[in-house]
């Protein structure tokens, strides 16, 4: 039984053995197969070509957007709006010399015409008998008269030229296209005035010496009703942005330390219960 056992036993090696070999034999493994193997395990995946695209590349959901940093920004007094100047029916320079000399020539007419009633005064006043200087005194207020006519077609000769018949008729127009000047002159001293002071206001601003809310109030106590704006420090003129950024800094430094007392007022609150 023994002896039995052992021959069995070795028949099975023998078989197991030729079975193997018979294995071996069949699969042939050379050096090209091991390396196409290897090659087709660790090879990347081939896609099909395709055109790239900008947008795809860059604004893929998963490419973190990179927001810029925000620049500190700073409560100002927003200067009015500059006034609107007015369109005029004529050329009020040109208006306004030819007034100047219908001026004179009437300042001119009126002192010849003074004369001439002086002169027909002393006319009057001569006795009968005084006939020569009563001639001679006719013959100089003829004189004047003359050349009051003259001067009368000068003006009129001057206003027609300009599209007038009367001094009457110019003196209308003229005076509604001064009132409309005079108007806008008015609002541009105002908004100077007012610009003025809102820029003396904004510099006090920013230096951190008045809150825009005394400086809103301020305006209001002089009729002016100011309107706020928020600017960039780097938009502020440059004589005033270094001045800006040193109060902005101020501004965030005292907003730290008013939070970090509130901290440390709710800590010792906390405690003290």
């Amino acid at each position: 039984t023994f002896y039995a056992d052992k021959e069995d036993k070795t028949k099975e090696k023998e078989i197991l053995s030729t079975t193997a070999q018979t294995d071996i034999k069949d699969e042939k493994i050379t050096d090209t197969t091991i390396v196409n193997t290897v090659f087709a395990t660790h090879a990347p995946k081939q896609e099909p070509d395709r055109e790239l695209d900008y947008n795809t590349i860059v604004r893929t959901p998963e490419t973190p957007i990179i927001s810029e940093r925000e620049e500190p920004v700073i409560t100002l007094l927003a200067l009015p709006p500059i006034p609107v100047k007015p369109i005029l029916s004529y050329d009020y320079t040109e208006m306004y010399y030819l007034n100047e000399q219908l001026k004179q020539q009437q300042d001119s007419i009126f002192s010849l015409q003074k004369e001439r009633n002086a002169k027909e005064i002393e006319r009057d006043d001569l006795g009968r008998f005084n006939v020569i200087k009563k001639n001679k005194l006719t013959g100089e207020i003829d004189d004047l008269e003359k050349q009051i006519a003259k001067k009368k077609r000068e003006l009129s000769s001057v206003l027609k030229q300009h599209g007038f018949e009367t001094a009457s008729e110019f003196m209308k127009v003229f005076r509604e296209l001064k009132g409309q000047v005079d108007g806008y002159n008015r609002k541009v001293a105002e908004w100077n005035e007012q610009k003025r002071q809102i820029e003396a206001l904004n510099k006090r601003i920013i230096s951190g010496e008045m809150p825009i809310e005394s400086a809103i109030q301020f305006m209001g106590e002089r009729g002016y009703m100011a309107k706020t704006v928020q600017m960039k420090v780097s938009e502020l003129p440059e004589e005033i942005s270094i001045r800006a950024r040193i109060a902005r800094s101020r501004q965030r430094t005292d907003e730290h330390n008013c939070g970090r007392q509130q901290r440390n007022s709710d800590r010792n609150s906390r405690g003290a219960r």
